[in-house]
């Protein structure tokens, strides 16, 4: 385990020539499993940890949002069903990407665009629960993507690029303008925050 997860962060190419040989679902979906489960614990271990600084941080920005109070029984509830969810979901995930990838003609098959989807993100499970570090984890995630996409489904290197990059960046500008206007929208409306967390209290 420890080895494929070295192989994968150090050598992402030599890492996916190698499994091409790799058979079936097994092994990628107990990686999946394994490195899921871990991130899944220390985030949640780092958001009771931090939910004081974070509270601090949202009084202080005088947004008239109301003070965060999580019930850790919710919490834990949350997150086991988020990862039980996340194991069945990697699955459909795995097929949306393997029906992108063909668009742009892809060659491997859907068991190659699975382990190709679990191993590339291998970055965000082992550090994407850390501020600031888990956005360059998600960056390495996508890089990891990319070779991967190169070497398992033989698409040459300026459109695996383009082919994530866009529709990521799409995305993102999408998310800035909905989180920004969440956060102007629940500013001016703290009622309606605090009728959503009454239920979690």
């Amino acid at each position: 385990m420890l080895t494929k997860i070295k192989a994968v962060l150090t050598a992402p190419r030599k890492f996916f020539q190698r499994i091409q040989k790799e058979k079936g679902f097994k092994k990628a979906f107990i990686y999946f499993a394994i490195l899921s489960l871990f991130s899944a614990v220390v985030g949640f271990l780092f958001s009771l940890l931090m939910l004081p600084l974070y509270q601090q941080i949202l009084s202080s920005l005088s947004l008239n949002i109301p003070t965060l109070q999580y019930n850790s029984g919710w919490m834990i509830l949350n997150q086991l069903l988020g990862y039980l969810i996340g194991l069945l979901a990697c699955f459909i995930v795995a097929g949306l990407l393997h029906a992108w990838i063909l668009i742009f003609g892809g060659k491997a098959d859907y068991v190659k665009t699975y382990q190709l989807y679990v191993y590339s993100r291998t970055p965000q499970f082992l550090f994407g629960w850390i501020p600031v570090l888990g956005f360059i984890a998600y960056i390495y995630g996508l890089v990891i993507l990319i070779i991967g996409t190169m070497s398992l489904h033989k698409i040459r290197k300026t459109k695996a690029i383009l082919m994530y990059v866009i529709p990521i960046g799409l995305f993102f500008l999408f998310m800035l303008v909905f989180w920004g206007f969440a956060i102007y929208f629940m500013s001016t409306n703290p009622e309606i925050l605090q009728t959503i967390l009454a239920q979690y209290q």
